[in-house]
């Protein structure tokens, strides 16, 4: 039990005697610390101990806020004087109330003198509505000095002696406080926002301004009502951030998204994946000129697909037909989801165009199948490689077991032939393995050409003698029209690996007619070169691969070879800046036609 200060007690006797009620109240504690018997009258209690058994805990805000504004005006030395309406055993009774300090020493301690008085029912009804109203209110006179607050604002706003002009004083801008007064000269009420100076620090507040005269004085007067806007920008601010971080979300996801309203079916946003898909620009988004429902072949569907993803709240592997913004149809699949969207119900729109997945499936088997065909042409390179290399060994390997098992046998020519038989086999097997290694050279780019002056002819016409020397059976016919170039510009050894595959190929896929035709004519920069066979031939679905690695034509088969002599003599010819192509059919023969330019470009003999 709090215990008044010493020099109360004597006077306690006396102070009962008063007419006047008198009490005194604990405002940390809200409890009652005594009271005289006029007090105890008022308060319709028997005791002073039965009065200090109830229960005086504030109820509500606006009393919890009168009774913290006490406590600082009376710390400061100053008093109360206002009327006040109590409820003893719930019967109201108004009075005037002087509130002050007991004693500098306790201020906590609040003396209260009450004085009855008699007030009009609408304005005891008046008053104590005003102190319950939850949002600040202020009666300012026209000079700005505080005439009136009500609890909440005296627990909000700054003290209203701290500044001569308690309202400019408010506003983080001075000249806002001289806009607002403005803003009723000729009208009765006006409503702005501004930034306020709180003791937390500045907040943004709404407030309604009211022109209206002091009804004590008569003079003029302004009642301002505040409402905080702080939660309601940072509400706005939190909403903003959710739906950029939602936007900056469906921008990285690689799916055409679309946000639409769920009952309008405005498209509100839309990330680039899908404008590219709609055939949209953004700029006809933001003038909301766009409606979800006219990208939908049957407009139902959507309208359906709507309803489902209201009521279940999600819709998955809806496949439908949609139209782009130029009209042209395709199939989707669309899955969708509800939400939030800047305050509005909408559904998020993912869509995936099924003609692009097709596509991409049509792509990827045509890779397989790519991947498979060089698979299949790796093992016939491998099963040929392995036959070129095993019929030449087999050969020197029975002619070394001869020697070994009848050395006698083989003597002068005997042994000169069978020695001459291992050299050109074994040249065999070294120009396969070269050809594998040039090809491998040219392809990771590791053969530089060494260019000089190339005579056609004599290089020709070596390559005719070398395959007459190998086919004595076969006739190669070598023609050079008038008006050929004396030379070009190549490298010679290249060349010759060239010409003669395509010479050696036209030999041993023309095993019965044994003609070959060679012939060399001028054309536009350069000149072009024809082989000639009356051979096999090659089927035409086969002609688009037969420069492909390791490809060999199903009319070849039974034949040796390896399927790289076409393929490198094309990546040759290719370096040199020529070009070359085939006519063929099957049972009739085969002719080549390579071009090549006279000189190459950036070469020195070209600048000359």
């Amino acid at each position: 039990m709090t215990r008044l200060p010493v020099a109360w007690q004597g006077a306690l006797p006396v102070l009962d005697t008063l007419d006047t009620p008198l009490w005194v109240f604990d405002l940390v504690r809200h409890a009652m610390v005594w009271a005289n018997r006029a007090a105890l009258a008022l308060w319709d209690v028997e005791t002073l101990e039965a009065l200090q058994g109830r229960d005086f805990t504030p109820q509500t805000q606006a009393t919890r806020q009168r009774l913290e504004r006490y406590r600082q005006l009376l710390g400061a030395g100053r008093s109360i004087v206002e009327a006040r309406t109590f409820y003893p055993e719930g019967r109201p009774t108004a009075w005037e109330c002087c509130c002050a300090a007991l004693d500098p020493e306790t201020p906590h301690l609040m003396r209260v003198e009450a004085r009855r008085t008699v007030l009009a029912a609408e304005t005891l009804r008046t008053l104590e509505a005003f102190r319950h109203v939850t949002e600040p209110v202020s009666l300012y006179d026209a000079a700005g000095r505080v005439l009136l607050r009500n609890p909440a604002a005296h627990a909000l706003l700054p003290p209203a002696d701290t500044a001569e002009d308690a309202f400019a004083a408010l506003f983080a801008d001075a000249s806002e406080a001289q806009a607002c007064r403005g803003l009723l000269q000729g009208q009765q009420q006006a409503t702005v926002a501004a930034d306020l100076l709180l003791p937390e620090g500045p907040v943004r507040h709404q407030l309604l301004l009211t022109a209206l005269a002091d009804p004590v004085t008569g003079t003029a007067a302004m009642l301002v009502c505040h409402h905080d806007l702080g939660p309601q920008q940072r509400l706005l601010q939190l909403e903003a951030k959710k739906t950029e971080e939602l936007q900056r979300l469906i921008d990285t996801l690689p799916l055409a998204m679309v946000i639409s309203e769920a009952g309008s079916g405005q498209m509100v946003y839309a990330n680039r994946l899908a404008l590219t898909q709609y055939g949209l620009d953004e700029s006809a988004l933001q003038q909301g000129r766009l409606n979800g429902a006219a990208f939908y072949a049957d407009p139902a569907v959507r309208q359906g697909y709507v309803a489902r993803v209201v009521r279940e709240g999600v819709v998955h592997g809806l496949e439908t037909v949609m139209r782009d913004g130029h009209g042209n149809v395709y199939p989707v699949l669309i899955n969708g989801y509800r939400l939030e969207y800047q305050g509005m119900p909408c559904v998020l729109s993912s869509v995936v165009s099924l003609a692009e997945i097709k596509a991409r499936e049509d792509a990827l088997e045509e890779a397989l199948a790519t991947e498979r065909t060089l698979r299949d042409m790796q093992q016939r390179f491998i099963s040929m490689v392995s036959h070129e290399y095993r019929t030449p060994l087999s050969l020197i390997d029975g002619i070394a077991q001869k020697l070994c098992r009848h050395p006698q046998q083989f003597q002068g020519e005997a042994l000169v032939a069978r020695a001459g038989r291992i050299r050109e086999v074994v040249r065999d097997m070294l120009r396969l393995g070269e050809r594998v290694l040039t090809l491998s050279r040219v392809e990771a780019g590791g053969i530089v050409p060494h260019w000089q002056a190339v005579r056609l002819l004599p290089l020709l016409t070596d390559i005719v003698e070398a395959q007459e020397e190998i086919h004595g059976d076969c006739h190669i016919q070598l023609t050079m029209s008038e008006g050929l170039p004396a030379d070009i510009e190549g490298d010679p050894e290249l060349l010759h690996l060239v010409f003669a595959n395509l010479v050696s190929n036209a030999v041993k896929y023309s095993p019965d007619w044994k003609k070959v035709d060679i012939a060399c004519y001028p054309a536009p920069g350069g000149v072009s070169v024809t082989v000639r066979d009356w051979g096999v031939g090659i089927p035409k679905a086969e002609l688009p691969n037969l420069f492909a690695r390791f490809f060999r034509a199903s009319s070849g088969r039974g034949l040796p070879g390896t399927g790289l002599g076409l393929h490198l003599a094309r990546e040759l010819i290719l370096l040199h800046g020529g070009r070359i192509s085939v006519e063929s059919e099957e049972g009739k023969g085969t002719v080549f036609i390579v071009f090549l330019p006279r000189r190459q470009p950036g070469s020195t003999a070209a600048k000359s």
